[in-house]
């Protein structure tokens, strides 16, 4: 019991607020947004498939389906941003053009 409580609490104190920012940053279209996204990500791709296939599946069947598309989603995070965090073209620039001010 102590453990599952240590483990919401990470996730409600340090993954939630973390995923949040890195969301603003995607949104915003800055690529340090989808190097931070990478953690939470992984977090989520750890954790929910023990809440899915764990010993207590049984008593939290109602959110099987939730845990099990948290689980698919965080895995599309991690495929998507792997590419993302190592493209050359900065989106201020234009493709690099001569004049960004913004380090890229």
């Amino acid at each position: 019991m102590n453990q599952t409580i240590g483990l919401e609490a990470v996730s409600l104190l340090i993954v939630a607020p973390w995923s949040a920012a890195a969301a603003v940053l995607v949104i915003r279209g800055d690529r340090a947004g989808s190097v931070l996204a990478v953690p939470p990500a992984a977090y989520a791709a750890y954790m929910f498939p023990q809440y899915v296939v764990g010993p207590q599946y049984l008593e939290y069947s109602p959110v099987i389906a939730l845990h099990l598309s948290i689980f698919v989603l965080s895995g599309g995070v991690l495929l998507r941003a792997g590419p993302v965090s190592r493209s050359t073209t900065c989106r201020h620039c234009h493709g690099g053009e001569n004049g960004c001010l913004r380090p890229c």
